[in-house]
């Protein structure tokens, strides 16, 4: 998407970039976040070419379509790459009735760090309902996570009725999506093309060449574009089951007529929580991975589906949790034997040390 200015076409990023420069002079491109809360820029190096690079922004409050409010305007590449870049669509219905938005877009809690950036926002819904918006980039280890929350109205009874969160992603032009067949995860790649060096040159011939046969020759001897196909990342719905064949509430596809991401998630509690996390480190593709519900516990019991989450996923050697408290109430839970009390958690699991914490966001109890 792109816009004239000055007679000069800009592109989203373009655009995004210069609004976020000219709230900060000293002209890095590393995490930030413009004040007037529309450009948010997740960065874990300098620059465009190398590392990853997510620019969000949030839809204009004067926007005149309420629906158009959970509507977000995306871009991500990976080293220079583009991977996503259009629109990132909600649409949340319950009980097969969707769900509009009541107000603006405020922001709950920003934190660009040195080894991450965390920017979360929420957005007031018909019937006392809130989405709150999750997104973290860590930077040494090259995960994004895409999250949304369906937050329930203050002692809202739960009914017996679908609660249902569908985001569309549009990747790319350059990008394409490859489902798994045995898992729900998707990988992300493109095609490189390269020129093949020219063939030989044929030993030299006494016998005079026609013109076809010299226009030949020359279209053979000439370098030809070959596709080399490139890992950029992976996609995976740690709220699913790992395995298709399980049954499931939501499915997460690559939707080729669509050209996008497609993950659905359905709850028949009061809360739904609906993650989407990005694995940008290629050496991990050929890895094997593989991610699992974690038992929350709270007061030496389970606690309940609808209050907490909890999810452990492997990518190779490496581990990872996460932790989302889906409760209006606050309250010291434990995960994997570390005692938190936490609204949302991101750690990496070690055999020496178990849980620690990459982001831990603490409950807001007042």
């Amino acid at each position: 998407m792109s816009q004239q200015s000055g007679g000069k076409t800009q592109t989203f990023r373009d655009v995004a970039l210069d609004a976020l420069r000219a709230e900060n002079s000293d002209g890095a491109e590393r995490s930030r976040f413009a004040q007037n809360e529309r450009f948010c820029l997740f960065a874990d190096a300098d620059g465009v070419e190398k590392g990853v690079e997510f620019l969000l922004a949030f839809p204009d409050a004067s926007e005149s379509d309420p629906s158009s409010q959970l509507d977000a305007q995306i871009s991500l590449c990976s080293n220079g790459r583009p991977i996503l870049e259009g629109i990132w669509r909600v649409e949340l219905t319950v009980d097969g009735r969707r769900l509009e938005p009541q107000s603006a877009w405020e922001t709950t809690c920003v934190d660009p760090s040195k080894a991450y950036a965390f920017c979360e926002r929420s957005i007031a819904l018909e019937g006392g309902r809130r989405l709150t918006r999750r997104v973290f980039l860590s930077y040494n280890e090259s995960l994004l996570l895409l999250a949304d929350e369906l937050v329930p109205a203050p002692r809202e009874r739960v009914a017996p009725a679908p609660r249902i969160c569908r985001t569309t992603l549009s990747l790319a032009v350059e990008t394409f999506a490859k489902n798994d067949a045995d898992a729900r995860e998707i990988v992300l790649a493109t095609n490189v093309f390269e020129p093949m060096k020219p063939s030989a040159q044929p030993k030299t011939r006494t016998k005079p060449r026609s013109e076809e046969e010299a226009l030949l020759a020359e279209i053979d001897g000439a370098p030809t574009p070959q596709g080399r196909e490139v890992v950029l990342a992976r996609a995976f719905p740690l709220a699913l089951p790992e395995w298709r064949a399980d049954a499931s509430r939501g499915e997460f596809d690559a939707n080729a007529s669509q050209a996008g991401l497609e993950l659905t998630a359905q709850s028949s509690g009061a809360s739904l929580f609906s993650p989407l996390l990005f694995d940008f480190n290629v050496r991990r593709a050929a890895r094997p991975c593989s991610w699992r519900p974690l038992t929350v516990g709270e007061n030496m019991a389970p606690a309940k589906d609808d209050d907490a989450w909890g999810r452990r996923l492997q990518l190779g050697n490496e581990q990872y949790v996460f932790y989302a408290s889906t409760s209006a109430r606050p309250a010291i839970r434990s995960i994997l034997g570390r005692n938190l009390i936490s609204d949302f958690m991101v750690g990496k699991f070690l055999a020496s040390r178990g849980v620690v914490p990459i982001l831990d966001v603490e409950v807001d109890d007042e």
